[in-house]
């Protein structure tokens, strides 16, 4: 297996760990105080999780097995986590440099001009040894959240 294939296989795992374990809680709210546009959300990704669900178990025996699917099981899993993220994203605020661009750059204290100027910081800080290839790729990565 290859190396970005390896990160993605823990990533995912990770992700799916985590979710079961942080299971949406209705208690939270009071039901007369339930709007009707937080029970659409609470349905959706409900489906959404669900399908999460589905893709990763597809995606890991795929991936342990080495069957030829192993490809749409992984574009498939990887366009229901950008599934998840556009139906959050109106509930949220976006996470890139939240705070950080209001400083004028990245980190949590906007000491860095570029993202890249970040990814180097935790190559050498983390030890990770990421290629110039695998520092771009990631950069692109964080410029697309």
């Amino acid at each position: 297996m290859d190396r970005q294939f390896k990160r993605l296989l823990l990533l995912t795992l990770v992700v799916s760990l985590f979710m079961s374990f942080a299971p949406f809680s209705s208690s939270a709210y009071p039901s007369t105080e339930k709007p009707l546009r937080r029970m659409a959300l609470h349905d959706a990704m409900r489906k959404l999780w669900e399908d999460h669900i589905t893709w990763t178990r597809v995606f890991i025996i795929s991936a342990a097995g080495d069957l030829p699917d192993k490809g749409t099981a992984t574009d498939l899993l990887l366009q229901n986590q950008v599934d998840i993220g556009n139906a959050i994203k109106p509930y949220s605020a976006p996470l890139r440099g939240l705070f950080a661009h209001m400083k004028g750059g990245f980190y949590h204290d906007g000491r860095f001009a570029k993202l890249l100027d970040v990814v180097n910081h935790y190559n050498e800080f983390k030890k990770l040894k990421l290629s110039d290839q695998e520092k771009n790729d990631l950069v692109e990565y964080l410029k697309s959240l």
